[in-house]
C-alpha cells in the first residue's frame, strides 16, 4: 500500500513574506526630489519693460559638462559666492564707483516723504491703479528703512539688477542646485548683515506670520533683492 504524500503547511509562508515586505519598506531609502522655493512676480500688463543694462546683469552659465563661467570667466563652484557678493556690494558705498557693476541710489526721509505725498495725490485720482498701489507700498517701506537707520538714510541697489542663470538641458540637477544655493546663501548672508546693522536680531529668526517681522522681511527684500532670471536652456 502506497504511502500518501503529506501536504506542506504553507500557512507560515505568507506570514514570513509579509514580514519581509514590512522589513524592506522600512529599511529602503527612497529618493526625495529636491526643489527650490520661489515667489513668482505678479503679472503687470501695463508696466513698462525696464531697459537691459549690461552692468545690471551678472551672467552665470553652466554647460553640459557642468563647467561654470561667470561673465566669460571660467570659475570653480567655490568661487561663485564671492562673485555674487561683489556684484551685490561693489557700489554699496561709492554708489557708482565701479562702472561695470550695478549702481546704488541713496534714499532719505525727506525724499521718501515727498514721494509718498505725490503718490497719494495720484491715488486720489486713480484709487484702483495697481501700479500706484505697488509704488506706494515700496516707498512706505523705503521710508521705514530710513527711519530705522541710525543716519536716517540708506543706499539701495538698482532695482533692475539681476542674476542671469543659463544652463544646458544636459546640466546635472545637482550642479544647477549648487549654483542656486550659492546665490541664496549670499542673499541670506547680506540680509543677516543688514539685520545686525539695524539691530533686528537674527534674520533666520524672523517669522512672516508675525506682523512686525513680516514688515522687516519686506524691507530686507528691498535692501537685498533676489532677482534671478533664466532664459531658455542652451
Amino acid at each position: 500500500m502506497k504511502k500518501g504524500i503529506s501536504e506542506i503547511n504553507a500557512g507560515s509562508v505568507a506570514d514570513i513574506a509579509f514580514l519581509l515586505l514590512i522589513f524592506f519598506l522600512v529599511s529602503t531609502t527612497l529618493d526625495v526630489d529636491q526643489g527650490i522655493a520661489r515667489s513668482m512676480p505678479r503679472i503687470c500688463n501695463d508696466c513698462p519693460k525696464p531697459p537691459i543694462i549690461d552692468r545690471n546683469v551678472l551672467k552665470i552659465a553652466v554647460n553640459r559638462n557642468d563647467e561654470i563661467r561667470i561673465e566669460d570667466e571660467s570659475v570653480q563652484p567655490e568661487d561663485i559666492p564671492d562673485k555674487i557678493r561683489h556684484f551685490y556690494t561693489a557700489n554699496s558705498i561709492d554708489l557708482n564707483g565701479t562702472v561695470d557693476m550695478p549702481k546704488y541710489d541713496r534714499y532719505t526721509i525727506d525724499e521718501c516723504s515727498g514721494k509718498l505725498t505725490s503718490i497719494n495725490s495720484e491715488l486720489v485720482q486713480s484709487p484702483k491703479n495697481n501700479q500706484l498701489q505697488d509704488q506706494l507700498e515700496k516707498w512706505q517701506l523705503r521710508l521705514a528703512i530710513c527711519q530705522a537707520s541710525p543716519s536716517g538714510q540708506y543706499t539701495e541697489i538698482d532695482n533692475n539688477a539681476v542674476v542671469q542663470l543659463i544652463s544646458s538641458n544636459e546640466t546635472t540637477y545637482a550642479r544647477y542646485l549648487e549654483i542656486q544655493n550659492a546665490i541664496k546663501k549670499v542673499v541670506n548672508e547680506l540680509r543677516q548683515e543688514h539685520c545686525e546693522r539695524l539691530h533686528w536680531g537674527d534674520y533666520f529668526d524672523l517669522n512672516e506670520n508675525n506682523k512686525a517681522d513680516a514688515e522687516k522681511i519686506k524691507m530686507l527684500r528691498i535692501l537685498v533683492p533676489e532677482h534671478i532670471v533664466e532664459p531658455l536652456n542652451l
